[in-house]
């Protein structure tokens, strides 16, 4: 999982945002994305704090419904290759190669 910045990181980049540097200064200075000082800048406006978000993972619960079905497919082939196994899984659940087709 990728670290967040500490909130001694986000005290200097906002001493800077405070001290009158644009935003756009304080990401060359520090090697920031311009959208991460914005986001930073206004999440500390709207709750006063800068602790780092917490992290929420996305997209992980889409195969919860068949994590039984799942593990009892690989376990039934489990030298299948990950497009044999994909083609199996397609048999039982919605599966996608991820190119959006």
């Amino acid at each position: 999982m990728i670290q967040a910045y500490s909130v001694d990181w986000h005290e200097r980049v906002l001493k800077d945002i405070d001290a009158g540097m644009s935003a756009r200064e304080v990401s060359r200075k520090y090697s920031l994305r311009v959208s991460w000082v914005y986001s930073l800048n206004n999440q500390y406006q709207a709750t006063d704090s800068l602790e780092p978000k917490k992290y929420i993972p996305g997209r992980q619960k889409n195969l919860i419904p068949y994590e039984k079905g799942v593990c009892r497919i690989i376990a039934e082939r489990p030298d299948a290759t990950l497009i044999e196994s994909a083609e199996l899984l397609s048999q039982y659940i919605p599966v996608s190669n991820g190119d959006g087709l």
